[in-house]
């Protein structure tokens, strides 16, 4: 079945797969195993493939359960399943989905596509085009939506970008939350740039002062006035 093992530790290598690896030319490492598939290279000490085709798994007591051209270079790391999902960095994992990256420590993508988690204990729920680049960031889901700074989150909608920490979007599109601790609850095209600012919802609002709060449509509260509150229709 054309399958190939690198290494003496005969006895702790299972290679059930077709055309598939077991452990690294010039290393010895031990218990690698390719449970099925073809085309699978379990390469790394203590990794593991439950089957599917052309998957890779470099580092060390990592998993790939199936899927296609799936790859795994960092250690303690998983891919479930999907296409083309890379994992490159420790304790972090990739349910399914396909194209995504999960290159930050202990960071997590459940599913969706070209989604991105590069900060470490980041997090990405599904949807697509999603980038959690802060350290423990949260993006729900949704449609390009971006977190860019630490312990901050995205729960969905589409082109949100929080970009402060401790920042929050709930939904909606075309929201900035960019003030520390800023929240934007949904709607469109609004902007909480100052320290604490408020905007609930709405169209077009802009809270730039400090712990202001702006809410209706193009309710606009600049950034000299701290503590305001604006409603406009």
């Amino acid at each position: 079945n054309g399958n190939t093992l690198y290494g003496d530790h005969d006895s702790t290598h299972v290679n059930l797969g077709v055309g598939s690896t077991t452990g690294t030319s010039g290393e010895n490492y031990k218990y690698a195993v390719v449970s099925g598939g073809y085309d699978n290279e379990a390469g790394g000490e203590y990794s593991a493939i439950g089957g599917g085709g052309l998957n890779n798994v470099s580092g060390s007591i990592s998993v790939i359960g199936g899927g296609g051209l799936n790859i795994i270079t960092g250690d303690f790391s998983f891919i479930g399943g999907g296409e083309d999902n890379f994992v490159s960095h420790d304790h972090s994992a990739i349910g399914g989905g396909y194209s995504n990256h999960a290159s930050g420590n202990s960071s997590t993508i459940s599913g969706g596509s070209d989604n991105f988690a590069s900060g470490e204990l980041s997090f990405v729920g599904g949807g697509t085009f999603n980038h959690a680049s802060g350290e423990s960031s949260v993006i729900g889901g949704g449609v390009g939506n971006t977190v860019s700074d630490d312990y901050s989150a995205v729960s969905g909608g589409f082109q949100n970008t929080a970009s402060a920490e401790f920042s929050t979007i709930g939904g909606g599109g075309d929201n900035i939350a960019s003030g520390y601790s800023s929240t934007v609850s949904g709607g469109y095209n609004n902007q909480a740039t100052g320290f604490y600012s408020t905007i609930p919802g709405g169209d077009s609002n802009v809270a730039a002062g400090d712990y202001s709060f702006a809410a209706g449509r193009r309710a606009k509260v600049d950034v000299s006035h701290s503590g305001s509150f604006l409603f406009a229709d």
